[in-house]
């Protein structure tokens, strides 16, 4: 290389230059890279700092020392450029205010242009209206009055408003007077209708065939087309309380003769306007519905349904209109119905019935209705804390009442197995119709609240019964103690079915949501952690569908009840086992055989002690419900098998005789008693059963066992299966050779 300037050079260039298309030999290439190494030294010389004559180094700075001096001088010129610029802009400020000002002139003379257009437009149809209207035509008065609506519509966003005003007032003004024309006309043609009905045109329904039916069809389709356009409608804010305008014109015109009277009985000096009788009122609406329905389902349903006006029901809306008048008498009437619970309590009854009333009729709960006022404030508090108040006082008069314990089922004896209690009953109806009252409040958050009334009604209820239980008596099986038990069993049957029920299951499920939402706005760092871990959403889900909305309080209700049970099995093992001293204390150990077994008879001792267990079963059978029952006599047979196991068996030796009289008594007289209960009253006996076995075998078998029991200690196999061949496996190996020691007829 003969000093090349690489650094203006491509690599790829100057290898092909070299070798062409053909391969290098290898003399070629060491001549390339010897180039290529002295070209490398001399540009390491040319720029190492230390070089005496550095020639191209000083050149470059001499290049960036001109540059410098470039940028330097076009700083200065743009600086001058800035300086001229603004002076030119502010000698231009006026001309360029002039033109704006002009132009805003040119637009106002264009929207003036154009708003004086749309005035001479609709001045013509103001005339138009006028000829139509002297003359009587309704189709060309419609067909205008339906323009001005158009041009309301059209322009009603324009930035005009003066225009908009213009048109909107013309609007107003014509929709007046062909309401006033039209509904003069509608209200003689519902005159001839027999409209409103009245007690004496009832049965009078109009022929559809009729001029009146034809006239009354028309200016209702006339009515509906002169309708304001609904974008107006929503803008208003004040609108009358006597009337409901989201109703169909011709509607609220059939309306207004009820609404007058309804005034005039109900919100003026009348004797039917009582505060402590909503009723009246609420009655009178109902009755109103009732008798005009089969006019609106007949005369008026079939023209919605022609004009494809099928989404209005005729029915529901008059429902609307009359309910509207229910809701504004209540409004009236709730600030001194606050100052009165036992008026606001009756008020409150009355809307119930009535809202339930009309939702079986069909009333579209979209609709405005009354329970809207019940659950909102201040009246819902009030409403909840009259229902705790009332409910407080009748759990207590329940359970005063002298037959607050007996079988309200008891002449039924289909169903009075459960031994339901009055108490019980009544209580039960307390939460059941609280239920069916607040199950039509639409908010979901008063529904909550009052079923966390209930649950604490529930709470309160059983306190209440645990502290009744306390009260002992001197009686083993105290009548009112069995009552309370049937009371606890019955409630947590009902609630177990509540659990079940659509409506507690999705409030249920509202409550847990809106529970994990405000457990996430308070600690949210905390959910954020969990997230971390990765604890999935469906374990959550998993724990939420195990779970019901009764079952916390089920189970308090049946934690008492166990206590309960225990309480009542214990009073009765203490009655038997001060029977069963005697029984206990009998000279098992002497008594002679009785050869003939036909002639054996029941030890005298064992007499009181059975009698007590024959007794107190009956008892229980008699006084608690059947499930109930059932658990007492198990358990009851539970602890009389380890009872007489421990305490007689184990406490005493047995001669043959013995063993055989002990035999006797049991699986001839104790077992029978529970044979009342059971197919197989022996399985309830095994320790006993088992040791009887072993107490009444022979001889030589009993000494065989024993051996084979003593003898091989280490063959836990061979021990059972010789027990399990003699029908025994209650004992253990040990067990039972304590039992084989006991007997004393036999030289073991």
């Amino acid at each position: 290389m003969d000093s090349p300037d690489m650094s203006s050079l491509d690599v790829i260039e100057f290898f092909n230059a070299e070798f062409g298309t053909d391969l290098p030999d290898k003399s070629k290439l060491q001549e390339v890279l010897n180039r290529i190494t002295k070209y490398e030294e001399e540009l390491e010389h040319e720029i190492n700092p230390q070089n005496p004559d550095p020639v191209h180094v000083s050149g470059f700075i001499k290049n960036a020392e001109n540059a410098v001096d470039r940028v330097r001088n076009l700083s200065e010129k743009c600086e001058q450029l800035h300086i001229s610029a603004k002076s030119d802009l502010t000698v231009m400020q006026p001309i360029k205010d002039h033109f704006s000002l002009k132009i805003k002139e040119l637009k106002e003379a264009e929207a003036l242009c154009s708003y004086f257009q749309w005035i001479l437009k609709v001045e013509t149809e103001n005339e138009n209206m006028e000829e139509a209207l002297k003359n009587n035509l309704t189709n060309e008065i419609l067909e205008t009055y339906t323009k001005f609506k158009e041009f309301w519509e059209q322009v009603r966003t324009s930035d005009c408003k003066n225009l908009v005003m213009y048109v909107k007032k013309t609007m107003i003004y014509w929709h007046d007077v062909l309401r006033e024309k039209f509904g003069s006309e509608f209200q003689k043609v519902l005159g001839s209708l027999y409209w409103p009905v009245s007690s004496t045109n009832l049965t009078v329904l109009p022929n559809q065939s009729s001029d009146a039916l034809m006239k009354f069809n028309q200016l209702f389709l006339s009515l509906c087309k002169i309708a304001l356009p609904d974008a107006y409608i929503k803008t208003q804010d004040i609108k009358d309380d006597a009337e409901d305008s989201s109703l169909l014109l011709p509607l609220q015109l059939m309306l207004q003769p009820l609404q007058k009277r309804f005034v005039f009985h109900f919100m003026g000096k009348k004797p039917t306007n009582r505060l402590d009788k909503p009723e009246w009122y609420l009655t009178q609406i109902l009755t109103w519905i009732s008798d005009h329905t089969p006019f609106l389902e007949k005369a008026v349903e079939p023209i919605l349904a022609k004009e494809n006006l099928s989404r209005f029901s005729a029915r529901a809306q008059v429902m609307r209109g009359l309910v509207h008048l229910a809701i504004t008498r209540f409004k009236a009437d709730l600030p001194k119905l606050l100052e009165d619970d036992k008026l606001l309590s009756h008020t409150i009854d009355e809307i119930l019935l009535f809202s339930q009333e009309l939702q079986n009729q069909g009333y579209p709960p979209s609709y405005p209705n009354l329970m809207q006022i019940l659950s909102s404030e201040p009246c819902f508090t009030r409403w909840k804390s009259l229902e705790h108040q009332s409910a407080l006082e009748k759990m207590d008069r329940f359970l005063s009442l002298e037959i607050a314990w007996k079988s309200r089922y008891q002449e039924e004896s289909d169903i009075d197995d459960m031994h339901v209690p009055e108490s019980a009953e009544l209580f039960i109806t307390l939460l059941l119709t609280m239920t069916e009252r607040y199950c039509n409040v639409t908010e979901k958050d008063c529904q909550i609240s009052f079923l966390d009334l209930q649950l604490e009604l529930l709470d309160d209820f059983r306190l209440r019964l645990h502290q009744l239980s306390q009260c002992q008596t001197q009686e083993t099986i105290p009548f009112n103690y069995c009552g309370i038990m049937n009371a606890i069993h019955y409630i947590t049957s009902v609630l177990e079915e509540w659990n079940n029920l659509p409506f507690f299951l999705h409030l249920y499920s509202y409550k847990k949501r809106k529970s994990v939402c405000e457990s996430l706005l308070r600690d949210t760092e905390k959910h954020l952690a969990s997230i971390k871990k990765k604890e999935t959403k469906s374990s959550v889900n998993a724990e939420d569908l195990e779970s019901s909305v009764f079952d916390e309080v089920i189970g308090f209700f049946q934690h008492m009840q166990n206590d309960l049970l225990q309480t009542m099995c214990d009073r009765v093992m203490l009655d038997i086992k001060a029977k069963s001293r005697s029984f206990r204390k009998d000279k098992w150990f002497c008594m002679p055989l009785v050869e003939d077994k036909k002639l054996m008879e029941l030890s005298l001792s064992a007499y009181p002690m059975l009698e007590v267990i024959n007794n107190s079963l009956h008892s229980l059978q008699e006084l608690l419900a059947k499930p109930l029952f059932t658990k007492m006599w198990q358990q009851i047979a539970m602890e009389l098998n380890i009872y007489i196991f421990e305490e007689v068996i184990l406490q005493n030796s047995f001669s043959e005789g013995g063993a055989a009289q002990l035999h006797f008594d049991m699986t001839r007289n104790l077992f029978p008693i529970f044979g009342a209960y059971t197919a197989k009253p022996e399985n309830y006996f095994k320790l006993i059963k088992d040791s009887c076995i072993l107490l009444n075998m022979s001889s030589a078998p009993a000494m065989l066992l024993r051996e084979t029991l003593k003898h091989h200690q280490d063959s836990f196999n061979s021990k059972n299966s010789a027990l399990g061949e003699l029908g025994v496996h209650s004992l253990s190996p040990s067990q039972a050779l304590i039992i084989l020691s006991q007997r004393n007829h036999t030289n073991l």
